[in-house]
């Protein structure tokens, strides 16, 4: 006889007394959950998570004594556990969202409104199987640098090669916090496109581009068809389609079928990069989950391109970089301290990269 499957134990904390108690009759009536705490602040819930030990922690951002921010960074330093940002939308709550990605939580997702909204089947949903994900993440302390990093002098290329004209980055689970900290370890005068697949939950990618922008001090935006690859700005697929180059150097953005369950695939990028910037481009992998990206990082690779990837440690979730070391697709494993400072070393200076163009 098949065992019962330990039920995937749960702290909701939510600031509305009404959407407290719509959480914890969907947790309640879904299989495989058990509500162990619903809480009405972050305070409350720091000392929940500390007490009952939950698998995941469903986290509201607007809260009374401590908000979800600093909610999500006390319970990553002193008791971690995989949180879930649920809010309204990152129109509504901007900032915030992302600050709370920063400071530890895995994912975000909509916040449902209740029975009556047409999309209120396909929020649930899609909590429930968010939570059923994040649960099986194991997370560490959170220890955020106090001050900016000194770094390391990074190896030098192992071989010659043209001036690197785009870098290209795929990125999931972890990844927000992952860019964050990457793109502020590039330099102001950093003049190469970087074009980015990061996995997220539909209707978050622009505000994800608007927070990026702050913290990076640099042109973060959303792709659209026919942009002019910049030297120095970031470009991160739209919601639902695949991000790519095009030989005169701009972007293309299409809504193809998805790639190994993926629309945006972080092959489609690698593959476009590798048919039009061979071994003058830069693939990424960040931490994430899955194995997106490898097929396209291995024909990147193979071009001549350098491959990097986030090591073990510094990865939230070391399943798409692990993958891709496992096929052989990647040149170097780095920290996501050393990544930034790597990926500058790689890059050679040059007039005629201003405009991201291919060779």
């Amino acid at each position: 006889m098949t065992k019962p499957l330990t039920p995937i134990r749960v702290v909701v904390t939510e600031d509305s007394a009404v959407i407290r108690a719509l959480l914890t009759a969907i947790l309640e009536e879904a299989p495989g959950f058990e509500l162990v705490a619903a809480v009405p602040d972050g305070a409350a819930a720091v000392d929940a998570v500390a007490r009952l030990r939950p698998a995941v922690v469903t986290m509201d951002l607007h809260m009374p004594w401590l908000d979800g921010v600093e909610a999500t960074r006390r319970i990553m330093r002193e008791t971690p556990t995989p949180i879930v940002v649920v809010t309204a939308s990152s129109e509504v709550d901007g900032r915030m969202t992302y600050d709370a990605l920063a400071a530890g939580a895995l994912s975000v997702v909509a916040r449902l409104v209740g029975p009556w909204d047409a999309r209120f089947a396909t929020r649930r949903d899609a909590l429930l199987a968010e939570l059923r994900l994040m649960a099986g993440v194991r997370v560490v302390p959170r220890i955020e640098r106090a001050e900016p990093r000194v770094p390391m002098p990074p190896l030098a290329p192992r071989r010659p090669a043209p001036p690197v004209r785009v870098v290209a980055i795929a990125a999931s689970t972890g990844g927000p916090a992952a860019l964050y900290r990457l793109l502020g370890d590039l330099p102001r005068d950093f003049d190469v496109p970087i074009l980015v697949v990061q996995h997220m939950s539909e209707g978050f990618i622009g505000g994800l581009a608007r927070w990026l922008s702050d913290v990076a001090s640099r042109p973060v935006q959303v792709a659209a068809d026919g942009d002019v690859l910049v030297g120095g700005a970031v470009f991160l697929a739209p919601d639902g389609s695949h991000l790519r180059v095009t030989a005169d150097g701009a972007v293309r953005v299409d809504a193809g079928p998805p790639i190994g369950g993926h629309r945006p695939s972080a092959t489609a990028l690698f593959d476009s990069v590798a048919e039009v910037y061979g071994d003058s481009a830069i693939g990424v992998v960040l931490t994430g989950m899955g194995s997106d990206g490898v097929d396209g990082l291995t024909r990147l690779r193979a071009a001549g391109a350098a491959t990097l990837a986030q090591d073990a440690a510094s990865s939230v979730v070391f399943g798409m970089p692990g993958a891709a070391v496992e096929a052989g697709a990647v040149e170097r494993v780095l920290t996501l301290d050393d990544l930034g400072p790597t990926i500058t070393a790689l890059v050679v200076a040059g007039p005629d990269r201003r405009r991201g163009g291919p060779r």
